[in-house]
């Protein structure tokens, strides 16, 4: 869904050196950014995984928590 504006990113906040092992192991086909804690803390993430939709505009529109 690239093409109509949809971005992905996942944001791991695991050291750098764990985030690249699992990369190499496991590619991912969106990018992958690390977090020091401000990005948790600013979307108040409780449990992972945590999935926050952004819109365009920058306003948060749903939230998922953990895996069904």
């Amino acid at each position: 869904m690239g093409d109509r504006g949809l971005t992905i990113l996942g944001i791991s906040s695991e050291p750098s050196r764990v985030i690249t092992a699992h990369l190499r192991r496991r590619p991912a086909a969106y990018t992958i950014a690390h977090d020091r804690g401000e990005t948790a803390d600013r979307f108040a993430v409780q449990a992972l995984p945590t999935i926050v939709l952004v819109d365009r505009a920058g306003k948060v529109r749903e939230v998922f928590v953990g895996l069904d």
